[in-house]
């Protein structure tokens, strides 16, 4: 498992209390993690924190997925 992947997953599980155990690449944050808009940009806000970058509206929305996240 790549660094960056195992990093996704660690504030994925964080942000959405999901055991990491459960989350895998595929994985869709919303029909598969149960996650709520609210918890999408609290996801994202984490993401850009944890990685250090500034994700603009546009990308933030294209991000579905946990390897979407991962390839960004």
């Amino acid at each position: 498992m790549s660094d960056i992947l195992s990093r996704v997953i660690n504030v994925t599980s964080e942000q959405l209390s999901v055991e990491a155990s459960e989350i895998r690449p595929e994985s869709s944050f919303q029909a598969d993690l149960g996650a709520a808009s609210l918890d999408l940009v609290e996801l994202i806000l984490a993401m850009e924190a944890s990685f250090d970058v500034k994700l603009d509206d546009d990308a933030a929305t294209k991000i579905k997925t946990v390897q979407n996240a991962v390839d960004f």
